[in-house]
């Protein structure tokens, strides 16, 4: 990972209702538009074998394996730090957005970034 870099987090086990192909696609734009400075990390359990494959090649697609970084799960206390050091959080799901990752990184005083689906209107 680049120094100084900001890291925009996706924590949660790779499942294609989560939605992290999305994340992916915004990565894509962010360096399209000359936001390098950006890194998105994923942390979770490898749910789904065709969608993670899937994921993969999206980066490959893009080019983007200098940008996103895949890593295993990380225990609890750890990564309420990682939520609270990185430049934001996303919970980009195919379903409610107000589950324990979001409320994991609101407690983290964590900028979310979300899908404006009126779950987390409140």
């Amino acid at each position: 990972m680049k120094s100084g870099s900001k890291v925009l987090l996706y924590p949660g086990r790779f499942d294609e209702w989560k939605r992290q192909d999305l994340a992916i696609e915004i990565m894509h734009q962010l360096v399209l538009l000359n936001h390098d400075e950006f890194i998105l990390v994923f942390c979770g359990h490898n749910y789904s074998n065709s969608y993670f494959s899937k994921l993969k090649r999206l980066v490959i697609k893009y080019n983007l394996d200098s940008y996103v970084y895949f890593i295993d799960p990380i225990a609890p206390a750890a990564l309420h730090r990682l939520m609270n050091q990185s430049y934001a959080v996303l919970s980009l799901y195919k379903h409610s957005n107000l589950g324990n990752v979001l409320i994991e990184a609101s407690l983290a005083g964590s900028f979310i970034i979300t899908i404006l689906d009126g779950s987390t209107d409140f």
